[in-house]
């Protein structure tokens, strides 16, 4: 049944909150909070049931879909947004772009010198168990440092409202495309009225090419060219892909379509009799293994400095359960700093296992892990055309 209503109070009348979560829009009283009520008046002037399904059918034409072994998967949009005030959000991203700074130089230390285990912060065994640590990657260097250039860090919220990291997804993390997709699609549908108060997040896709650009090479031509690399069609996450590559202008590819000659890589889609050299490798396949037909192609251009990659193979040692309960230390032992009051520690596990909960998970926060070390103006990402 459908619900319409001009006052947000009305919309709320038969709402519960209950004291086994936050609710961001809600407080303990009934009473709508300040950041989401501009959220909460827009939304009250729609029928929820209409403006849900037409949410739906706004997915299915952009042909939004997840791809899972059962089958395409199409999009259940919550026709409410989210809201989180703007303060709020500034310490929420403050604390989670440190984490990830240290995230990075950690994982730097691990094919580095291990200074972290050297001086005891860090158990070596946390290292040499990390089901992603790559020992064939060690010495390696990658343009500026970045091994981790994406990150997605699994953020909760606990009942009491404070913000905690689960996870933090260093190796391939996905999803940041859909919510752009759906963002614009709900306050379409909201008339604007959302999207005057919201952060503008025109300008992801050139945090994106920020990222590749400054993975790219010190020995790489003067029009360097990026690839976004995929599993194909079948991929679950191939919606994501397809827009990535769209929006940047840089070619969509496949295992199959790469070459490796004299210790550099090439692209030749099929059917083509010209080949194009490849400078950067944006990998959103589900190979994250140097140990594969994947891994094998890639690892010479790599040593050799001929490559860049996002995520580096390896980068994946800071994406582990034991690693997660020591993120606090790294923060203080790299970057001498304490970490960021707005996320709340984790409790140390003793052995690998699933973070403790008991939160209310908040949509995938999605960071640029290395956005301040090189800035590259709109036309600098490799092969991108400007416009």
């Amino acid at each position: 049944m459908g619900v319409t209503s001009r006052d947000p109070l009305e919309l709320l009348a038969s709402y519960a909150t209950g004291p086994d979560a936050y609710d961001e829009a809600v407080a303990a009283d009934g009473s709508p909070r300040p950041a989401a009520l501009a959220a909460l008046a827009a939304v009250a002037g729609h029928d929820l049931d209409v403006l849900a399904d037409c949410l739906m059918e706004d997915m299915a034409a952009m042909g939004m879909t997840f791809r899972s072994i059962e089958g395409d998967e199409r999009f259940t949009v919550d026709p409410v947004p989210r809201v989180i005030a703007a303060e709020e959000w500034v310490r929420l991203e403050t604390g989670l772009a440190q984490r990830v700074r240290a995230l990075n130089a950690f994982v730097v230390d691990v094919y580095g010198q291990r200074r972290i285990v050297s001086e005891g912060v860090v158990p070596e065994r946390v290292v040499e168990t990390a089901p992603y640590f790559e020992p064939l990657m060690d010495a390696l260097r990658p343009p500026d440092d970045i091994w981790i250039g994406v990150a997605g860090p699994d953020v909760v919220r606990t009942a009491s409202g404070e913000f905690q990291v689960l996870e933090d997804n260093a190796r391939s993390p996905s999803g940041f495309a859909y919510a752009l997709a759906i963002r614009e699609a709900v306050t379409g549908r909201l008339d604007g009225a959302v999207a005057e108060r919201a952060r503008p997040l025109d300008e992801a896709p050139d945090w994106l090419a920020e990222t590749l650009g400054a993975a790219t090479p010190a020995v790489a031509t003067r029009a360097p060219q990026a690839v976004v690399l995929t599993d194909g069609v079948h991929s679950a996450a191939y919606w994501e892909h397809r827009w990535i590559a769209t929006q940047l202008a840089i070619p969509l590819a496949e295992q199959h379509e790469l070459e490796q000659h004299d210790r550099r890589l090439w692209l030749r889609p099929p059917g083509a009799r010209n080949r194009r050299r490849i400078d950067v490798i944006y990998n959103r396949t589900s190979t994250d293994r140097l140990d594969s037909p994947l891994g094998q192609l890639l690892r010479e251009p790599l040593r050799a400095g001929t490559l860049g990659m996002v995520n580096a193979f390896g980068a994946g040692v800071a994406d582990d359960k034991l690693t997660h309960a020591y993120v606090e230390d790294m923060v203080r032992f790299y970057l001498g700093e304490e970490p960021g009051a707005a996320l709340r520690a984790d409790a140390r596990p003793r052995s690998p296992g699933r973070a403790r909960g008991g939160a209310r998970p908040l949509r995938r926060a999605r960071h640029q892990a290395q956005k301040g070390l090189r800035r590259h103006r709109r036309g600098d990402l490799p092969g991108r055309r400007r416009r």
